[in-house]
């Protein structure tokens, strides 16, 4: 399909890392579609009446990523477990459920200031959350998830929380690339030595090496820009340089905390 001009605003997808999940029975962690069906596993296992195996397995809900995201979801759950369902469940299903967050480094947030950090993992210890920090997801079959340094943990659910990546067919397309194939764009949002071709989303790079947080807000505003350049280059006129100031997180620790 011949263009003048090109906006790629693909966005990045989930970086699984080494996790041998060949039934893929894991769940991404991106958008509307996977929290649905989050709340929907959390009320099927909670509907449940019994103390088998496969059922104390259905009441465990395991995240993977201590970043951000894997955060703010394990104790947004936890929260939401105690408040909304337990005084409506049977005394085993109260007994067996967990929410158990993993992550590979050290300490949770690990881009986060220590005082911030510190706050997270005293709200979800507060909360319940079993935390396994210096551990890796290996496998996932469905019945229990593998770890580099231990025993399996019993949990039917897995929830994946471990970060974004470019996509690989970006390799392919003879662009300049990032180290890590994301797509490098100058601040005008277009691609160097590339004409008429603009990146907007978490598949840009800055040329500078400065990156753009891979976050929605972000991406909002990258699109009018993206947009108004090619305008801009239409009539031979100055780009317009993408300026994104982050205003800093904002994240949800359960009820009342934050």
């Amino acid at each position: 399909v011949p263009y003048d001009h090109l906006i790629l605003a693909t966005g990045a997808q989930t970086a699984w890392g080494e996790l041998d999940d060949p039934n893929g029975l894991a769940l991404p962690w991106r958008g509307d579609r996977q929290a649905t069906e989050l709340g929907r596993r959390v009320l099927k296992a909670f509907a449940q009446q019994g103390d088998t195996d496969a059922q104390r397995r259905a009441l465990r809900f395991t995240i993977a990523g201590g970043g951000p995201s894997g955060v703010e979801l394990a104790a947004e759950l936890a929260s939401r477990i105690q408040r909304d369902l337990l005084h409506r469940v049977s005394a085993e299903a109260r007994r067996h459920h967990r929410v158990v967050l993993i992550e590979a480094q050290s300490e949770l947030l690990p881009s986060f200031p220590p005082a911030a950090r510190r706050h997270a993992r005293r709200a979800l210890e507060s909360l319940g959350v079993d935390l396994h920090l210096n551990t890796r997801v290996t496998t996932f079959d469905g019945r229990s998830i593998g770890l580099d340094n231990g025993d399996p943990l019993p949990g039917e659910h897995l929830i994946w929380a471990g970060g974004v990546e470019a996509p690989p067919w970006v390799r392919d397309l003879g662009l300049p690339l990032s180290d890590d194939g994301f797509v490098l764009v100058e601040d005008t949002l277009s691609v160097p030595d590339v004409e008429g071709l603009f990146v907007a989303g978490d598949l840009a790079h800055r040329r500078d090496g400065l990156c753009w947080p891979r976050l929605a807000a972000s991406a909002a505003h990258m699109g009018p820009v993206a947009a108004e350049n090619v305008l801009l280059d239409l009539v031979g006129a100055s780009m317009r340089p993408f300026d994104y100031t982050h205003l800093g997180h904002l994240m949800r620790l359960g009820h009342g905390e934050g």
